[in-house]
Formats: structure tokens, sequence, C-alpha cells
């Protein structure tokens, strides 16, 4: 069975690959016509999401996607219009919503594998073992929030990171790669962003 899951994983993989080699969908097409294909692609291996298979620091599946940017509100925004469960309001109050942290959300199975590995879990050290990290600077930068769902389909932990510190951009203009730390006792997550392809006409999409 788990190899059966690990096959599927990587057709997956390289069905996104083939997808996003045709082209960048957020970059030669409104998202309205994205297909469900490049949704998909786009949640989980784009700029802007990481999927990892699990190795020996998370020997489980998990996607890391920076969800407060536009081109995911916009994935989401059409997956809701291609299943129907979204209406015109919703889209537009989706896209127009402004976030005032960065958003980093986390998806699979490793998100209840990193919460088990803690030896006793609450929000302090949530947030102590989690950070973002531009390259440059090695600053480490700690989350303001989060907020943890192990319900349902898929376990979700949605971490709320500041955009300014005193004043000062968080993760400034000129890094060009950040990563994205989460380390219990026993499991850690670690993946790096390109800033310069999470880019949206020639602006940042953070």
């Amino acid at each position: 069975m788990k190899s059966n899951r690990i096959l599927l994983t990587l057709w997956v993989i390289m069905l996104v690959a083939t997808l996003l080699a045709a082209g960048d969908p957020w970059t030669n097409k409104p998202f309205t016509e994205w297909t469900a294909e490049e949704v998909a692609a786009i949640n989980k291996n784009s700029p802007w999401a990481k999927t990892l298979l699990g190795n020996s620091d998370l020997p489980a599946q998990v996607t890391v996607q920076w969800a407060s940017s536009l081109t995911l509100r916009q994935a989401a925004a059409r997956e809701g219009q291609l299943q129907g469960t979204m209406t015109q309001q919703q889209v537009a109050q989706l896209l127009a919503m402004g976030f005032q942290q960065y958003v980093i959300a986390v998806r699979g199975e490793g998100v209840t594998t990193l919460i088990s590995g803690y030896a006793e879990l609450t929000e302090e050290a949530l947030r102590r073992s989690t950070y973002l990290q531009p390259k440059d600077s090695q600053r480490k930068i700690y989350p303001l929030g989060m907020e943890v769902n192990l319900e349902g389909k898929e376990p979700t932990a949605t971490f709320y990171f500041p955009r300014e510190d005193s004043g000062q951009r968080a993760i400034g203009l000129s890094e060009k790669e950040v990563d994205f730390l989460w380390q219990s006792e026993k499991n850690r997550l670690r993946v790096t962003f390109d800033l310069t392809q999470m880019t949206r006409s020639g602006k940042p999409d953070l």
C-alpha cells in the first residue's frame, strides 16, 4: 500500500512538472482560465508551493505553501469556481483580501508527524520552533500566531509572520531566497523559497 502511494505521488509530481513546463499559467492567461490540473500544479509544486515526499528528517509527505500570495489565493478561487463551492462574491472577497502578515500553510501527513514530535505541545513551543530566515540577513522571523487543524481530509498548520519589524521590512527587497523551518524534538521540515521566481508583473508576490 505504501509503495503504491509513493508511485502515485511520483506520477503526480511528474504530471505537475510537465504541465508547468508547458508554460506558467500565472503568466500566460488569467486565473479564470486555469484548468483543474494547472490549479493542482500551482498548489503542489510551483514557486509558491513545495511538496516533499518524506526523508530521514520527516518521513511523511507534506506541502508548504506561501498562502498569502495572490497566486495561491487565485488558485483557491479558481478551484472554488471549478468545484462550484464559491460564489462570485466570495471569489472577489478572497482576491481583495490584504494580508497584514506573511501566511505559510503546511498541509499533509507531515503535519501530524511534526505535531506528534513534541514532548509538550504548547503555543510557545510551536512559535519558537518555527521561523522564516532570509538567506542574506540570516535573521530569524518568528510567527506572531498559528492555527493547527488535524481534522478533515488534510491536516493543516498555518503560521502568520510579520511583514514589518520596527518599521522595516522583515524580508528586504534585495533578498533572493527565504528558508521556512519547522522543527520538533523528533522531526524537521525545511524548504527554500526562491523569491526571484515569486513575482507577478515584476513585483514580489508574497
